[in-house]
């Protein structure tokens, strides 16, 4: 994690915090992990974030390339720690992965952001001046469907791709 940035488990007891946040130059991020399925959510969410580029992912296939470029060395670090843990969880690594979301905003000028979503984590921006709040989610209905989710073990869905940008200022 980040300076500035903080995520908070669930309240129940022995919970692993499976998402993760970052604050960094002109990135603001942030990764459910989805540890419904698969292994390692929480430690490929923080991977997702760490790994992110200066640059704005703008479409489908430029965060499907991306993934494509970073999945590898998480892969293989962690098949290490899955094969010592081994059994069934050995299993799970290698057919169902790990799974988290994605939603970043770059700052990219004084007044410019432009953000990408993938799954249910959403990016928002409030202006106090205007008292007006723009977000990457086109309905809250969303919120009852499965999520799209990151995998290094699939390619990305360009369905469950958002990109966007908003116009930011001194009030935002």
């Amino acid at each position: 994690m980040s300076k500035n940035v903080i995520s908070i488990a669930k309240f129940e007891p022995n919970t692993i915090n499976e998402d993760s946040a970052i604050c960094r130059n002109n990135i603001v991020a942030v990764s459910d992990g989805a540890g419904g399925g698969g292994v390692f959510a929480e430690k490929w969410s923080m991977y997702l974030l760490e790994n992110l580029p200066d640059k704005p992912i703008v479409n489908a296939e430029e965060l499907d390339t991306w993934i494509d470029e970073i999945w590898e060395q998480f892969y293989n670090e962690y098949e290490k720690k899955a094969a010592a843990i081994g059994g069934l969880f050995l299993s799970k690594f290698y057919d169902e992965g790990s799974f988290a979301t994605l939603a970043a905003a770059w700052k990219i000028s004084e007044n410019d952001v432009k953000w990408l979503s993938y799954g249910d984590s959403v990016v928002f921006h409030y202006n106090k001046f205007t008292d007006k709040l723009e977000y990457s989610i086109s309905n809250l209905s969303e919120f009852n469907q499965a999520p799209y989710l990151i995998n290094y073990t699939d390619k990305i869905n360009p369905k469950g791709v958002k990109t966007g940008s908003f116009t930011i200022d001194e009030h935002s």
